[in-house]
C-alpha cells in the first residue's frame, strides 16, 4: 500500500500550488521496504498443537499487487483532482498577471473590485483544497478497506479448504479468517440457554403463587380482628 503515500505527497503539492500555481513539482513514490514471507506457521508442541497461522496482509499486498485496481481508481481520482486544482491556480496566475498590468490604469473604484475579486477566486481555491483534501482521505480510507477484505475473502477459502487451519491471524492483531470448524457459536447458544432455563426454573420454585399469597393475607387479617 505504498502507493498512498506518493499520492498524497502529489495531492498535497497540487493543492499548495492551486493558490499560488508557480511551479509544481511531482513526488517521488516512497521506496518499497523489505518485508518477510507472507505466511508464518506457528510452533507450538505437538500435545499443544493449535490449529492457526499467522499472515502478513501487507506482504501480500506487495507481492501479489492485489490492490492494483482499488489503487489504480484512487490515483485516477488523483490526477482528476490535480487537474482541476491545477487549472484554478492557472487561473488565479493570469488573473493577478492582468491586474498587475492594469492596476496603474484603472480608477482606485475599479481596482478595489478586482482585488476583492481576485481575493474571492482565492478563497474559494482554499474551499476546494480543503474538500479535495477530504474527498481523497475518504477514499483512501475506504480503498484499504476494500483491499483488505479481498485478502480477506481468500483467507476465508484457503481456512474451509485447508482441515489444518482453523483460524487465520492477521501478522499486526485481530483475526483475518476463520473457517466453520472454528465456529463454536451454536455450542455456546445452548449454554447460554440451559444456564437461564435453569435460573428462571429455580426463580419459579421461590416466589409463592398469587392465590397461595391472597389466602395467607386473608387469614392473617381474620387472626387479627
Amino acid at each position: 500500500m505504498k502507493k498512498f503515500y506518493a499520492v498524497y505527497m502529489l495531492l498535497s503539492c497540487t493543492l499548495c500550488n492551486a493558490v499560488a500555481p508557480a511551479t509544481i513539482k511531482t513526488a517521488t513514490p516512497a521506496p518499497t521496504p523489505k518485508v518477510n514471507a507472507p505466511l508464518k506457521s506457528i510452533n507450538i508442541p505437538a500435545a499443544q498443537q493449535q490449529n492457526y497461522v499467522v499472515v502478513d496482509v501487507q506482504d501480500i499486498i506487495l507481492k501479489t499487487q492485489v490492490d492494483k485496481d482499488p489503487v489504480n481508481d484512487l490515483m485516477k481520482l488523483q490526477q482528476n483532482k490535480q487537474k482541476e486544482l491545477q487549472d484554478l491556480g492557472t487561473d488565479i496566475q493570469n488573473k493577478e498577471k492582468e491586474l498587475q498590468n492594469k492596476a496603474s490604469v484603472l480608477a482606485p473604484d475599479s481596482l478595489k473590485n478586482k482585488q476583492e475579486e481576485l481575493e474571492e477566486m482565492r478563497q474559494k481555491a482554499q474551499l476546494k483544497l480543503q474538500r479535495a483534501n477530504n474527498e481523497l482521505r475518504d477514499a483512501e480510507m475506504k480503498t484499504r478497506g476494500e483491499v483488505f477484505q479481498k485478502v480477506q475473502v481468500y483467507a476465508q477459502q484457503w481456512a474451509e479448504k485447508n482441515p489444518n487451519i482453523d483460524i487465520v491471524f492477521e501478522k499486526n492483531g485481530g483475526i483475518l479468517a476463520f473457517s466453520s470448524r472454528a465456529n463454536a457459536t451454536e455450542e455456546l447458544n445452548n449454554l447460554v440457554q440451559k444456564d437461564l432455563d435453569k435460573k428462571e426454573a429455580a426463580k419459579k420454585k421461590v416466589a409463592p403463587k398469587k392465590d397461595e399469597t391472597n389466602k395467607s393475607n386473608i387469614n392473617t387479617a381474620a387472626k387479627n380482628k
